[in-house]
Order: structure tokens, then C-alpha cells, then sequence
């Protein structure tokens, strides 16, 4: 029998072609947490987030002022009356801030994604230039 294996170790050992291996399932939180590192850490992370939930806070604010706005726009006994003016400065506050916000989230992921994608091609880099020749020449049938 263990000839049979040593024979069969030593007839794979000059193939160019091997069939490559399939992972089927979910991914683990151990890939996405490697990605949160390599995108600068939870901190980075959760200010990404949290700014994603300000900016839409902001802009829920913005569409619900409307509402306010759009209600209080004539004098009504018992309720108070919004000018045009202030409903204009409102809104346009509110939605600008709520644009800013979300510009400057958008552009942090980007940065923290570009973080990651430099790190993992470093790393990747590193390890293809460390394995040995033989790696090389073998195809993946898959």
C-alpha cells in the first residue's frame, strides 16, 4: 500500500494540470474582519457607518421639515405659521448638510476601501514572490 501512494505522490508530482479545489458556503466573519483591519480598523470603520446614518438622518430631516413646512405655511388658529423664508433656509440647511455628510462618507469609504485593496495587493505581492518555481508551473483546470 505504500508503494502504491509514493508511486502515485510521484506520478502527480510532474503534472502541469491539477484541479483546482471549490469552497462552497458563506464567508466567515474572520474575512470580514481581516477587511476592517486592513481598511484602518473598527474606529475607521464605524465612522464610516455612523457617517452613512448621519447623512440619511439629515436627509430624512430635510424631507420632514418639507412636511412641517408644507403645514404650516398658512396662519391657522392654534398652530404657528412658517414664511417661506424660513422654510427655504430650512430646507436648504438641512439638505445641504445632509449632502455634505454623505459626500464626505462616500469619500472616506472610497479611501478606506483604496487602504485595503493596497494592503491585500502588498501582502499578495509578498507571497507570490516568495513561492518556489514549481507554482508556477502548474495549471488550474478550474
Amino acid at each position: 500500500k505504500e508503494g502504491d501512494e509514493a508511486s502515485e505522490k510521484k506520478a502527480g508530482a510532474g503534472k502541469l494540470v491539477e484541479k483546482e479545489a471549490e469552497q462552497v458556503g458563506s464567508v466567515s466573519a474572520g474575512v470580514y474582519w481581516s477587511y476592517v483591519q486592513a481598511a484602518g480598523g473598527v474606529c475607521l470603520a464605524s465612522s464610516v457607518i455612523g457617517g452613512v446614518l448621519l447623512g440619511q438622518a439629515f436627509q430624512t430631516g430635510a424631507d420632514s421639515w418639507v412636511s412641517v413646512w408644507s403645514d404650516h405655511s398658512v396662519d391657522k388658529p392654534g398652530t404657528f405659521k412658517v414664511s417661506s423664508t424660513v422654510g427655504l433656509i430650512g430646507y436648504a440647511s438641512l439638505s445641504l448638510t445632509a449632502f455634505a455628510g454623505i459626500f464626505a462618507t462616500s469619500s472616506l469609504f472610497r479611501l478606506t476601501a483604496l487602504n485595503a485593496a493596497r494592503s491585500f495587493h502588498r501582502q499578495l505581492l509578498t507571497k507570490m514572490l516568495q513561492l518556489p518555481m514549481t507554482f508556477y508551473d502548474t495549471t488550474p483546470l478550474g
